[in-house]
């Protein structure tokens, strides 16, 4: 697929955020991943977090990935994100490698950076010390894939399956120059006087991905976008209008908030949500969506009931991506 391509590679992310035991979660998320191959959906993503269940509720990705490739057939699975700083590289690189061998070649391996403080502290690592200890880990990731230390299984396959997600010029510049695919979040951190337009943003990231990919490498760009779409006039709509009214209640005061609460109003403020008109509408005039090889929907901060995530997903490939000219 070429850049700028208006077919795209389609694909929904959870981070199993729903309110429930964690095995009915995973159980959620693998029904999904099946719903999101029944529809036609290219790609599965899962998001990894530890200890605290309100911010994700997945630390072993390999795992519940493996289980969903006993049930699907085409869908790709994909990691969005391992957070590499807590983990051995060779060991990523390794269960990695395994589970593409397991499942048709279908593993698309995203990687990242970030966490909470909580979580270095719950590694018994220092979070002022995040940018050293990825960094080191990111470079071991590198040098194994490289074939500086041989395996078995060979991850022969794996250099052109890995991503990297970041927020910056610098971190696309990395992925860019690694031959990686580049990861772009639902939303951005905004600074106090910097640009507040996450379009504008994430073009600069992009455009340090692409200056930075060797010659010959075909790029790889996913953005991810939160987008919840609602049948009119329906229990779905009720219930986004009222999120929608206790969202602009708790923020009406959004200085008076903490770091915290003032990421979150920015994350909500991103999202695309509506009708399938609406929604199509604004993805439309999303012009980083238009330099994206994939896409990712997820509904998470919105936070619905997984069937009305999954009916988004319906009403998305259904009555929204055809009429963009996304698929095919």
């Amino acid at each position: 697929m070429s850049l700028n391509s208006k077919n795209k590679q389609l694909g929904f992310l959870t981070r199993l955020l729903d309110s429930a035991p964690a095995v009915e979660r995973y159980q959620i998320a693998l029904d999904q991943i099946i719903h999101a191959e029944k529809l036609g959906y290219d790609n599965a993503w899962i998001a990894q977090h530890h200890f605290d269940p309100h911010e994700g509720g997945l630390p072993s990705p390999f795992v519940l990935l493996s289980a969903a490739g006993q049930v699907t057939r085409k869908i790709t699975l994909g990691t969005a994100v391992i957070t590499l700083s807590f983990e051995n590289p060779l060991r990523v690189i390794e269960d990695a490698t395994v589970l593409n061998l397991l499942h048709q070649q279908r593993l698309e391996l995203g990687l990242g950076s970030g966490a909470t403080d909580a979580t270095f502290t719950g590694f018994g690592l220092k979070a002022e010390n995040r940018r050293q200890i990825f960094s080191h880990n990111f470079e071991r990731f590198r040098e194994i894939l490289q074939q500086k230390q041989t395996l078995y299984p060979a991850p022969e396959a794996l250099s052109g399956k890995t991503w990297l997600a970041t927020f910056s010029e610098q971190g696309a510049a990395i992925a860019g120059a690694s031959g990686f695919g580049l990861m772009l979040s639902r939303t951005q951190p905004r600074i106090a006087g910097g640009e507040q337009s996450l379009l504008a943003i994430q073009h600069r990231i992009i455009d340090s991905y692409l200056a930075a990919l060797p010659a010959g490498i075909t790029p790889r760009i996913m953005v991810s976008r939160t987008v919840l779409v609602v049948d009119e006039n329906s229990e779905g709509q009720q219930w986004l209008d009222h999120f929608i009214r206790e969202f602009e209640r708790k923020y009406a005061d959004p200085a008076s908030q903490d770091y915290c609460a003032l990421n979150e109003f920015t994350t909500i403020k991103d999202a695309i949500y509506g009708t399938p008109a609406q929604v199509r509408a604004l993805l439309a005039e999303d012009s980083v969506l238009e330099r994206a090889t994939h896409i990712a929907f997820q509904s998470h901060t919105l936070e619905p009931h997984h069937t009305l995530s999954n009916r988004s997903l319906e009403l998305l490939m259904n009555n929204v991506v055809n009429e963009l000219g996304w698929k095919d």
